[in-house]
């Protein structure tokens, strides 16, 4: 039981030390939810926190910078490689399968978009040949 304590408390101190801590560890829950409703939260849960980390980033070194999609496009690609969620894009078809338009036409929606495009680069990088420059 020491040795499990010991493991768990080593595992977290690892994580605060990985930018982006907080969103790759709630990501990597959503394997363990089993209804569309908790995925969706799980991936709101994580676009927060993503932007949570990032505005606490920003006040530390007093930059200006605006999050856009390409700023959020490459932060999500981190957190979902980083959190190891196997089948993401299981998981979001079965979002899309199982819940209402109006649902996936409000902000739910639009980070659902934005995992899902993360997921498919992701995927074009691993199934991609490899071409001669």
């Amino acid at each position: 039981q020491m040795l499990a304590e010991l493991s768990k408390s080593m595992k977290m101190y690892e994580m605060r030390e990985v930018p982006y801590a907080q969103a790759i560890q709630a990501l990597g829950k959503l394997d363990l939810m089993r209804s569309p409703l908790h995925k969706i939260k799980t991936i709101l849960k994580t676009a927060s926190l993503i932007n949570s980390c990032l505005n606490k980033f920003l006040e530390r070194t007093d930059k200006k910078v605006e999050l856009d999609g390409d700023h959020l496009f490459s932060i999500i690609n981190y957190v979902l490689v980083r959190s190891g969620v196997s089948s993401i894009m299981a998981h979001l078809k079965f979002i899309e399968a199982f819940t209402t338009t109006n649902i996936m036409d409000s902000v739910s929606g639009y980070y659902c978009t934005n995992f899902e495009a993360a997921s498919n680069y992701l995927g074009s990088l691993v199934t991609s040949p490899k071409k001669d420059v």
